[in-house]
């Protein structure tokens, strides 16, 4: 049986089974069922079991979460999923950077980051931040794991996405990167990849390592360009400064890549890239799309227009806008269930 096979051998028990023998202490092997006492195993190290030998990840309690199963690993860390030790139906994700793997500032970050996030409270179109702090030799993040797709996913299973369900999309872009807006904060990196789509058809934004406060964005001239190149906005490659219509930028590039399967720009090369993105000359989306109506592809032509001043300046003035779209596009029955589900559950 192999490891992850195991973990789910693991899991055959409840949320609420295994998280009772969590808060007793004892750790349940999966193969041979014996129970084990945390207190003598290695907190998230792999551990054998002493009755059968078996291999396991040794569970860990942060704050009130139990840290259960590996999520995915990065050069400098590792995801966890977690469970609430109350509540154990209740998920987290959980980011742990250890010091051993990279330097203090990249711990520094990732408190910075979870700081900022918790700042924006409880929100539907965000991920949650529970939890954050520095332990012995890590630091780390517990969030709210959403159950959904990433959008780069998403298109490249689908080819690409639905006008409607695209338009949807959007709206809770916009409600995300508002409500950062109102808390003084610009997002600064828009991407399918930050962005979730449950099965619901509602689009919850990640990641907040690159936000901003306002007035710092607007001032901002630094050397390093984070970011991907195929999002954002001119003004931050040429460091003149950012403001809400940059966030705006980013949302028409995804709009555009989401409608029409493939990004604005090709991804070849990254000078490349750089260049056309501040370059004066720019392709109608009307010519490029493949898909959809012409009414959104002037949408999108005015959120990615390079001077900002030739953008739409105001997240309302959008929203009224992708409303009026949807509102032709009602006329007729739903392509995607995703977008008629939204329909039946949102008033526009």
């Amino acid at each position: 049986m192999g490891f992850f096979d195991k973990i789910k051998s693991l899991f055959a028990r409840t949320p609420e089974q295994l998280i009772e023998v969590l808060n007793r202490g004892l750790y349940p092997c999966a193969h041979c069922k014996q129970e084990t006492r945390l207190d003598q195993l290695v907190p998230l190290n792999f551990g054998n079991c002493p009755k059968c030998n078996d291999l396991f990840l040794v569970p860990h309690l942060m704050e009130d979460w139990w840290v259960i199963e590996p999520l995915g690993a990065g050069g400098m860390g590792a995801v966890y999923l977690a469970r609430h030790k109350a509540q154990p139906s209740a998920k987290a994700a959980v980011k742990l950077l250890q010091q051993a793997k990279g330097n203090q500032s990249f711990l520094d970050q990732l408190v910075q980051e979870a700081t900022i996030a918790a700042s924006f409270g409880r929100h539907p179109k965000l991920a949650q931040v529970y939890a954050y702090g520095y332990g012995a030799h890590d630091a780390y993040m517990i969030m709210q794991l959403i159950d959904g797709k990433r959008l780069d996913r998403l298109v490249k299973e689908k080819g690409h996405i639905d006008e409607e369900l695209c338009l949807w999309i959007a709206l809770d872009i916009l409600d995300a990167i508002e409500h950062i807006y109102d808390c003084g904060y610009l997002y600064r990196d828009l991407k399918p990849e930050n962005i979730l789509l449950q099965d619901n058809g509602v689009a919850v934004t990640v990641d907040y390592g690159l936000c901003m406060l306002l007035h710092y964005a607007l001032t901002f001239n630094g050397d390093d360009i984070m970011g991907s190149p195929l999002y954002m906005p001119p003004e931050r490659i040429t460091a003149s400064g950012e403001d809400l219509r940059s966030d705006l930028y980013s949302l028409g590039m995804v709009l555009y890549h989401l409608l029409n399967g493939d990004t604005y720009f090709s991804p070849t090369d990254i000078n490349k890239i750089v260049q056309r993105q501040i370059g004066g000359l720019r392709v109608s989306v009307s010519g490029k799309c493949k898909y959809g109506s012409e009414h959104t592809a002037n949408l999108i032509d005015g959120l990615i227009r390079l001077n900002p001043n030739e953008r739409y300046s105001s997240y309302a003035e959008v929203r009224t806008i992708v409303i009026s779209i949807l509102h032709e596009l009602m006329r007729r029955p739903a392509l995607d269930p995703q977008a008629a589900r939204r329909r039946a559950e949102t008033p526009v």
